[in-house]
């Protein structure tokens, strides 16, 4: 059983440039946490993209979408 399902699609801007978006699709009951999340704590959700031939990584992941902010207790 896996409570986050994953897509992708990839977008060309011109001059050989893509926007990839990634989406989760979490079940009732889970949740993923944010990439940015500062101090100890849970671990962060990461993005890693495998190089593959000539294919640079330029930019940063931005989270986009609804977010909810709530206190975990198994961190206190």
């Amino acid at each position: 059983f896996d409570p986050v399902k994953w897509t992708s699609e990839s977008e060309s801007i011109g001059n050989g440039e893509h926007i990839i978006s990634f989406t989760a699709t979490v079940e009732k009951g889970w949740w993923i946490y944010s990439q940015n999340i500062a101090g100890d704590g849970p671990i962060p959700t990461k993005v890693t993209i495998h190089k593959k031939n000539d294919i640079e990584w330029n930019g940063k992941a931005d989270e986009v979408g609804k977010a909810e902010k709530s206190h975990d207790p198994n961190f206190d």
